[in-house]
């Protein structure tokens, strides 16, 4: 595979008129977080679960994976419009004890 420089690609940007943009997609929230509030409430969660031996404590955290999501920037010599964002995704939920004995495969929930 040949040697790609910084220079050899500005170059050829700027003989094709080609400018990196940043698509912008459906706007999402914000959330500001109470540090505080965090604070209190792990403690009191660690107070719920100091009766309970490590093995028997579980996790189990959710996530998506978008897989036919468009891709956020790009190459191109004017603007490119709007992407509206492709909701097709996978949930990926891992589960595992407090002590890490017990581990599971993550389980894969499809949505369309």
């Amino acid at each position: 595979m040949p040697d790609i420089s910084n220079g050899w690609l500005s170059r050829f940007k700027k003989r094709y008129n080609l400018h990196g943009f940043k698509m912008h997609e459906e706007a999402g929230l914000l959330i500001q977080a109470d540090e505080d509030k965090i604070q209190r409430r792990i403690a009191e969660i660690k107070d719920q679960i100091k009766h309970y031996d490590p093995k028997n404590i579980f996790n189990f955290d959710e996530t998506a994976l978008y897989y036919a999501k468009s891709p956020v920037r790009t190459i191109a010599a004017q603007p490119v419009s709007t992407v509206k964002a492709d909701k097709k995704r996978l949930t990926v939920g891992p589960l595992c004890s407090a002590d890490g004995e017990f581990r599971m495969n993550p389980c894969i929930i499809w949505s369309f």
